[in-house]
């Protein structure tokens, strides 16, 4: 974005570095180490576009964050929050697909991983995410720091496998290539939740059958 248009000036923020060489970072970008937790007065009133990406995983209180992250806009500046609620739906996207159990193997075996994680996130207190869904699906129009009358919402569903398919052809292919590049990304990600999910209980070889049926 920052090659794209380099009248403007970027600020990426995140907590851990970002794995880039410093020499293919545009001059008119930087990198910024920091925990919004701890508040973002520093930037306050200085960005015209904001950009929040899958933050609310990290975030304690979603309702203080948002207000501070929206702070940090220029008058008439633009905030985009974009966040996954986690769950998983069949192809019509009317259906919820519910967590797999031994009782209901038929579910989703990533969706049970997924769930476990986020029901792992919030008891740790490191996160707000029941917040986050409560707020988003509710709407901002009732956001006293934003326009009422500007303010948007969309749901977007993505494929998380290439069986998607579309009744227009070239639809259809766009969204079997971007479901295997997601299926792709699950599947070597899936594991990662290992770790946390044993502090709350559940044993690795439970873990190890639960990820082994994700991959089938």
């Amino acid at each position: 974005m920052s090659k794209e248009f380099p009248h403007c000036q970027f600020v990426g923020i995140d907590l851990a570095p970002v794995p880039i060489e410093a020499e293919n970072v545009p001059s008119n970008c930087r990198f910024e180490l920091d925990d919004i937790n701890n508040g973002l007065a520093h930037f306050h009133n200085s960005f015209d576009i904001i950009h929040t990406r899958l933050i609310a995983g990290g975030i304690r209180d979603f309702r203080k964050s948002k207000e501070d992250i929206e702070k940090c806009l220029k008058p008439g500046g633009i905030v985009l929050w974009i966040e996954g609620d986690y769950d998983m739906l069949s192809p019509d996207r009317i259906h919820y697909q519910p967590p797999a159990s031994d009782s209901h193997p038929d579910g989703s075996w990533f969706g049970r991983l997924t769930f476990e994680a986020r029901r792992a996130a919030v008891a740790f207190g490191r996160s707000d995410l029941d917040t986050m869904m409560e707020v988003l699906s509710a709407g901002l129009w009732d956001d006293p720091l934003l326009d009422s009358e500007t303010c948007q919402a969309a749901d977007l569903f993505v494929p998380v496998g290439p069986w998607v398919t579309d009744n227009d052809k070239a639809e259809a292919q766009r969204l079997m290539y971007v479901g295997a590049l997601f299926r792709q990304d699950f599947m070597s990600g899936h594991r990662a939740f290992h770790a946390g999910l044993m502090k709350v209980g559940l044993s690795a070889e439970t873990l190890n059958s639960w990820s082994d049926r994700a991959d089938e």
